[in-house]
């Protein structure tokens, strides 16, 4: 029996049943279950994006232990990789939950200096640029490449926007490009056009 995956499993259902209940304290049940599964989703792409395979496998007596000493190297490469992917998401998520709630100064702290500097301008001008935005829902993202301190995504995007006497839902497609900067990832570089 494969006692590892079988803790791993148990490991990730107590963090999604955690992170449910958080959910459902402050959203629909819908709401959670929709929020779940487009999580367990980007995990299973950014597995897939690493060229990781799925978490049983199968002892082989026969292999040689420095070949797996080898493989548990390479193991943790892996994971440490796919943490910084999470880790690059996250930024990229936070960015447009902070837009979301109207946190102007915790998202534009998430921008890289160079984007701070040479895209966004002015903070109180882009924070305004900001303000009949009503909410922003990244709906998917997609790894396009990831090195030590680059990641770059393609995503799809949903935003409700104040204009004139009604609110309209509008669909964005884009790439980002996240740099990291010390132990953060901070958003470099957004492409982003209408659906």
């Amino acid at each position: 029996m494969d006692y590892w995956g079988l803790i791993r499993r148990i490991i990730i259902g107590v963090l999604i049943m955690a992170s449910a209940s958080i959910m459902v304290s402050t959203n629909s049940v819908d709401k959670v279950f929709e929020q779940a599964t487009r999580w367990v989703g980007y995990w299973e792409q950014g597995k897939k994006a690493l060229g990781l395979e799925s978490d049983t496998k199968e002892a082989n007596p026969a292999v040689a232990p420095s070949s797996v000493a080898g493989e548990a190297k390479d193991t943790s490469k892996d994971v440490l990789k796919l943490k910084e992917l999470e880790s690059g998401l996250t930024t990229f998520v936070n960015y447009h939950l902070f837009l979301t709630e109207h946190k102007y100064a915790r998202a534009y702290q998430l921008l890289s200096d160079n984007y701070q500097q040479n895209v966004a301008g002015d903070y109180e001008a882009w924070a305004e640029s900001y303000s009949s935005t009503k909410g922003i829902v990244v709906s998917s993202m997609d790894l396009v490449s990831q090195t030590e301190d680059v990641i770059i995504i393609q995503y799809i995007l949903h935003k409700l926007i104040d204009e004139g006497g009604g609110t309209v839902r509008r669909e964005f497609a884009g790439e980002a490009t996240l740099r990291k900067d010390g132990p953060v990832w901070l958003i470099d570089e957004i492409k982003e056009k209408s659906l």
